[in-house]
C-alpha cells in the first residue's frame, strides 16, 4: 500500500485536529494477504483518552475521505488488549507519528504480549480440556 504526499499531509491535519499521537496500518494490507473484499485496518493512538465517542467517529469519517477506495476498519489503541495491541502495532507499520513514540509503543505492546502469554496458554489448555470432556461425554 502506497501513501501519497497529499495523503500524508491530510493525515497530519486529521491527527492535529483530533489529538492523534500515532496511526498504524496493520492486517492484510501489511502481511500481503489481501483479497477482493479486504479492508484497510487502521489503529489510532490518541494523545489522551477520547472525550466522547463522537470525537472518535469524526476522526474515522475524515479518514474515510482520504482512503475512499478502501473500506476502513478503524480501531482505537489506547485501551486495546495486549494481543490486539501487538498485532496492530508491533506487526503493523507507522502511518503517522514520530518514530520514537512508535518504538516506545512497539516495546510496550511486545512486553504486554509476552507478559500475558501464560494466561493465553492457560485459556487454550482449559478450552482443549473442555472440548475433550464434551467429546468423551456419554449422551445415552
Amino acid at each position: 500500500m502506497k501513501i501519497t504526499e497529499q495523503q500524508k499531509t491530510q493525515l497530519a491535519e486529521i491527527a492535529e485536529k483530533h489529538q492523534i499521537k500515532l496511526m498504524t496500518v496493520y492486517g492484510s494490507q501489511i502481511n500481503g494477504k489481501t483479497h477482493a473484499n479486504s479492508d484497510l485496518d487502521i489503529g489510532i493512538f490518541l494523545k489522551e483518552n477520547p472525550k466522547s465517542f463522537q470525537t472518535l467517529l469524526a476522526a474515522q469519517s475524515e479518514l474515510e475521505k482520504i482512503f475512499d477506495n478502501y473500506r476502513l476498519d478503524v480501531r482505537y489503541l489506547n485501551s486495546a488488549k495486549p494481543f490486539f495491541l501487538f498485532e496492530a502495532v508491533y506487526k503493523g507499520k507507522l502511518l503517522y507519528g514520530s518514530n520514537y513514540d512508535y518504538a516506545k509503543l512497539c516495546a510496550k505492546s511486545f512486553k504486554q504480549f509476552i507478559d500475558t502469554k501464560p494466561l493465553r496458554d492457560l485459556r487454550d489448555k482449559m478450552i482443549k480440556n473442555r472440548q475433550l470432556k464434551l467429546l468423551n461425554k456419554n449422551y445415552a
